[in-house]
């Protein structure tokens, strides 16, 4: 009767232990979700910066590098602003002009704004990048990286990019990207306005938007394994559902208003993708 009596306590520890396990399992779960939403709400802060505008030459010095004779103006995912009439001129007699880079999500250069960057004598001009999501040049803009021959001209790129990591839908915090990326902006444009002009060496203007296929997508490959190793051990990972949704709907768009030109004593490149891929799963 003893023996009978110790191997029912012993079964009901062990039935006590395997949901203490169960319930361990579920308040670890949601410490998890708790804890990558504070970080979520944490990186929304660090990467909101502050819109800049330029509405004088004055403003330009806080961005110059002197070391790398680069000045780089980078909002971030916020907006820069250079205002209407504004001539910014790296032209220098002494050594080669200085390179420009002017990053952030929206970009937006007024009317009759020139940028400069001439080499000077037999100096090198230097090279001029404009990235972001939506760029807008608009009209009589001047953009030029022109020297005193062919060799010596600097090259000109401005590329509007608005890709998405594919997320494959493999957990609940990945789908909940999915739903938001329907009320997000898709969209990757490009627009030179009427009688503005980019005068250089070689010349690139793109603009790319969608969720292409990249071996980059590290967290879907993390998201996998997470779910395979959960899977065999007996523990489904905790943040998979049934169903799965994406919406793509990519724009990409590249525009030349009248009497804009583009003279390259080079290659020119004019190219617009838009690539949309969805592959989820169901469980």
């Amino acid at each position: 009767m003893r023996r009978l009596q110790n191997f029912f306590t012993a079964q009901t520890l062990k039935i006590q232990s395997a949901l203490v396990s169960r319930s361990a399992a579920r308040g670890k779960a949601r410490r998890m979700m708790q804890q990558l939403f504070m970080e979520l709400n944490l990186l929304e802060e660090r990467v909101l910066m502050a819109d800049i505008t330029i509405s004088s030459p004055s403003d330009l010095a806080q961005y110059f590098d002197s070391a790398n004779n680069t000045y780089t103006i980078d909002a971030g995912k916020d907006t820069v602003t250079i205002n209407s009439g504004l001539t910014w001129n790296t032209s220098s007699s002494t050594g080669p002009a200085s390179k420009i880079v002017i990053t952030g999500d929206t970009i937006n250069i007024g009317a009759n704004v020139s940028i400069i960057t001439d080499g000077a004598g037999t100096n090198q001009s230097g090279n001029i990048e404009i990235s972001g999501k939506n760029i807008t040049i608009d009209s009589n803009v001047l953009i030029s990286a022109n020297g005193t021959n062919d060799s010596l001209d600097g090259s000109i790129s401005i590329e509007a990019e608005n890709e998405r990591k594919t997320t494959f839908g493999l957990s609940a915090w990945m789908q909940v990207e999915d739903i938001i990326q329907l009320f997000s902006d898709q969209s990757a444009t490009v627009e030179l306005g009427a009688g503005s002009q980019i005068n250089g060496g070689t010349v690139n203007v793109q603009a790319a938007s969608g969720n292409p296929l990249k071996w980059e997508n590290w967290t879907t490959l993390a998201g996998s394994i997470v779910n395979i190793i959960g899977t065999m051990s007996g523990h489904p990972n905790p943040l998979s559902l049934p169903v799965t949704f994406q919406s793509w709907s990519p724009k990409s768009e590249i525009t030349f208003g009248n009497d804009s030109q583009i003279n390259s004593s080079a290659k020119v490149t004019v190219n617009a993708t838009a690539e949309s891929n969805a592959i989820g799963k169901a469980s």
